[in-house]
């Protein structure tokens, strides 16, 4: 048999050639599983609940997936303490498809007139298109927040107003992110529509006095069930990226960094096109406590099968379950994308050692034999 010396885990072996190309695929496979691990992670956004009488809630959700989903990829969640598992889930009869977008432009010294320029274009390219209809706002921030237009359908009229950005800076030379960002949250919060509602935001990632967090964005974000899609866009340092991420990752938003115009619109079409292909109604029924209570702090867990658990806010008070569908601890979800990296990794390396070491032990017992 053919043999060639390599080095592995630090000892040095003459190992047949099969041997160590059945090593090095098993090693590959464990790599690019830990690299490339898939991720189908879905969009959801939390519509309307209705409790219809105690212990039945309905909740009404729009689902960005290829199928529609089952009762049993949603869960009730209470406290952390009980969890109820959907019994139903139906097409919605009725929800308005239309989406609700307000464009938070960076229009800070910071950004530069060459990119401020390229935004403008971007944005006449996408909002401003009569045969794609938007209902759209447009803020600009540096030092100020400054709402351009608001809530309108007509794209033409858009055109004069995107040409405002840019055009004037605060006096102090701040950029305000987190405080445009909860401005333009508690916009879309107040404002009356059964539709998803989304905040996309194009900006360098730099934030220079706001009197708020990040954090408290998010929080506030997730709060209300509104998207923020973060778009890199300008001068964008390392940490600007990181934070513009963050924040899209912790909305369940988007994150994107174009390079040009072109790309800009085109990142800005795609974001647009996240019209969720199903909404449906999710039902649960379960036994109420013998003292009618409500509880305010319920959660609505999306986990379909192999994917990493999406959990949504629900802000009105529903009655509190009798006790916990199982004993002990709550029912898990999937695993997420890296804890099934890992496990596979270990089981690949685990075999893998092991299957060297009886390897070695056979050579040293063939060595013995006379």
């Amino acid at each position: 048999m053919a043999i060639n010396q390599i080095r592995f885990f630090g000892l040095s072996r003459t190992i047949p050639i099969a041997l160590r190309k059945g090593l090095i695929c098993l090693l590959t496979v464990a790599a690019m599983t830990s690299i490339f691990g898939v991720s189908l992670a879905a969009t959801m956004q939390l519509i309307s609940v209705k409790e219809v009488s105690p212990g039945v809630v309905l909740a009404t959700v729009r689902l960005l997936t290829a199928e529609l989903p089952n009762a049993s990829d949603f869960w009730l969640r209470f406290n952390g303490k009980s969890a109820i598992r959907a019994k139903e889930v139906k097409p919605a009869q009725s929800v308005p498809p239309e989406t609700s977008v307000i464009f938070c432009i960076d229009q800070s010294t910071s950004m530069g007139q060459p990119h401020i320029q390229q935004i403008q274009k971007a944005l006449k390219d996408v909002v401003c298109d009569p045969e794609s209809p938007l209902n759209a706002a447009v803020w600009v921030f540096d030092s100020e927040v400054t709402k351009l237009r608001g809530f309108s359908r007509d794209g033409p009229e858009f055109a004069a107003d995107i040409d405002e950005i840019g055009t004037g800076h605060g006096r102090d030379g701040k950029t305000r992110l987190y405080e445009a960002i909860e401005l333009a949250l508690s916009e879309l919060g107040n404002y009356r529509t059964k539709g998803p509602k989304r905040l996309i935001l194009i900006t360098a990632g730099k934030d220079n006095g706001s009197s708020i967090t990040e954090q408290v964005v998010i929080n506030e974000a997730n709060i209300q069930n509104i998207a923020i899609d973060a778009v890199a866009f300008g001068n964008v340092s390392d940490a600007g990226s990181e934070l513009l991420a963050r924040l899209a990752d912790d909305t369940n938003g988007r994150f994107s960094s174009p390079m040009n115009s072109q790309q800009l619109a085109r990142e800005l079409r795609k974001l647009l096109d996240l019209t969720p292909s199903h909404a449906v109604e999710v039902l649960f029924q379960y036994d109420i406590a013998e003292e009618l209570h409500r509880i305010g702090s319920a959660q609505l867990e999306f986990a379909p099968d192999g994917q990493p658990p999406m959990l949504l806010t629900i802000k009105q008070g529903l009655s509190v379950p009798w006790l916990a569908p199982f004993a002990g601890d709550l029912p898990t979800h999937p695993a997420s994308k890296e804890e099934i990296n890992r496990l596979i990794f270990l089981w690949i390396t685990i075999g893998t050692i092991g299957f060297l070491a009886a390897y070695l032990v056979s050579r040293r017992r063939a060595k013995r034999s006379p």
